[in-house]
């Protein structure tokens, strides 16, 4: 769960919000944000600015990195091999349907992470 305090109320929060993301490791932390809405939100946008950010704080290295999409299309793809990955990304929207993205992390060790979707309505 991504709270900013780790109270009862903070976090049933951010559940609230689909502020989470699910991993294998619990050394590793995925963040995907679309301007002041973090994942989990819903945003108006015809060309969304999403921030990325992966980091392994345990001995798995992030070896890939994808920007997933409606129906598992790959918007993009990383290779770090780093303990920690960010990268800003606009895709633009070339549909009238509301889109969602997600964050898919495979980590050195068979591990993944998953971060909760972004809602972008064009």
């Amino acid at each position: 769960v991504f709270s900013p305090e780790l109270t009862y109320n903070g976090i049933m929060t951010a559940m609230r919000e689909r502020r989470f993301f699910v991993t294998t490791d619990k050394a590793v932390k995925v963040l995907l944000k679309c301007g002041g809405s973090y994942m989990g939100g819903i945003v108006k946008s015809e060309k969304p600015g999403l921030s990325i950010s992966v980091e392994s704080k345990g001995t798995a290295i992030i070896a890939n990195v994808k920007l997933v999409t409606v129906k598992g299309k790959v918007v993009s793809e990383w290779k770090p091999n780093a303990k920690k990955f960010g990268k800003n990304i606009s895709p633009k929207i070339n549909t009238a349907e509301p889109r969602w993205y997600v964050v898919v992390s495979l980590l050195s060790d068979g591990g993944y992470a998953v971060s909760a979707p972004i809602f972008v309505k064009p």
